[in-house]
């Protein structure tokens, strides 16, 4: 996966997607369950850490819900705990991580050890354990994840020149683009219908269902590159553009529906819509690594990062947010 251009522990080498929300309420309401005694609340380092799953073992060589590598679980496990770090239980994790806490500070998690709550230097010995209620009082009144910034989640399907606007008697707008032109998938959805079903109209075209409701159709195309009950992301490349159907020259003709047919140019203009995309994306999902969606598509990490402005730090992209390639 090449180096990174900070030398963090196991956050950095994985680059996990953070869930957001209720998640942290299951994942610390699993501490409070155990019963464990514990100067700190640790779920939300391991939201940071690990998306919240306490039994993760993705083989990179760091383990469970808090990370730990074998040769520091072997020096901080408590007694009885199993001696393989990737059959820690929760209660046995917390506690290796109070004494790995007192042992090595802060710097043991360089950047999830902020989601303890305090400065850095180790609690003296008089802190107090919570008690269940307090500390489920506490879960309940924590700050959830952060949200993805408001980044693409529309984008213009095509690159073209407004041939017909919107207007009574045309409920949609045609773009003049040359035969051949990609297609780009204006949001994400799943399509309904691709092919060649409308020899009087559209001609060949597809129709989609936006996740956030609206209903897509593009027609007059030449070539449909997807199937009906497929899921595409914004940005991917669905099709090309053509000159079938009940057309008069080489064009894109866009129609967004919501309930009414409505001004699409309007509609992608009040959505934000970025440009029309070189490449497809990806929605990111619970557990998703910057490196891995990166080398699926054959790409290096650092390029996505620095292709994709709104992700700050590599070392957390959150869920939901779209990845552009």
């Amino acid at each position: 996966m090449g180096n990174h251009r900070r030398n963090y522990r196991s956050h950095t080498a994985r680059f996990v997607a953070i869930a957001a929300g209720a998640g942290a309420l299951t994942v610390a309401g699993a501490i409070v369950d155990t019963g464990v005694a514990s100067a700190h609340d640790w779920s939300q380092v391991a939201m940071c850490e690990s998306s919240g799953d306490w039994n993760i073992n993705t083989g990179n060589g760091f383990y469970r819900g808090l990370q730990f590598t074998q040769s520091t679980w072997d020096a901080y496990k408590p007694e009885g705990a199993p001696a393989r770090a990737d059959m820690a239980s929760v209660a046995d994790q917390v506690a290796a991580a109070e004494t790995t806490l007192s042992a090595q500070g802060i710097g043991a998690w360089p950047v999830c050890g902020a989601y303890l709550g305090w400065g850095g230097t180790t609690p003296d010995s008089s802190t107090r354990t919570p008690s269940t209620e307090e500390s489920a009082e506490a879960l309940q009144m924590a700050p959830a994840a952060p949200q993805a910034d408001n980044i693409c989640r529309w984008e213009w399907p095509v690159d073209g020149i407004i041939s017909q606007g919107f207007h009574p008697g045309h409920d949609g707008t045609d773009f003049a683009v040359d035969v051949g032109t990609v297609l780009h998938a204006p949001t994400s959805g799943s399509i309904s219908v691709a092919g060649p079903y409308d020899p009087g109209g559209y001609g060949t075209y597809i129709q989609m269902e936006a996740n956030t409701g609206e209903q897509i159709q593009m027609g007059h195309l030449s070539e449909t590159w997807v199937s009906e009950g497929d899921h595409v992301e914004v940005g991917d490349k669905i099709g090309a553009t053509g000159n079938t159907g009940s057309s008069t020259g080489p064009h894109l003709h866009l129609r967004i529906h919501n309930g009414d047919a409505v001004d699409p140019v309007g509609f992608l203009k009040s959505a934000g819509a970025c440009d029309t995309a070189a490449g497809d994306a990806v929605t990111v999902s619970a557990g998703d690594t910057l490196s891995n969606l990166a080398s699926a598509k054959g790409f290096r990490w650092q390029d996505v990062w620095a292709a994709n402005a709104w992700i700050a730090d590599p070392d957390r992209i959150f869920v939901g947010g779209v990845i552009k390639f």
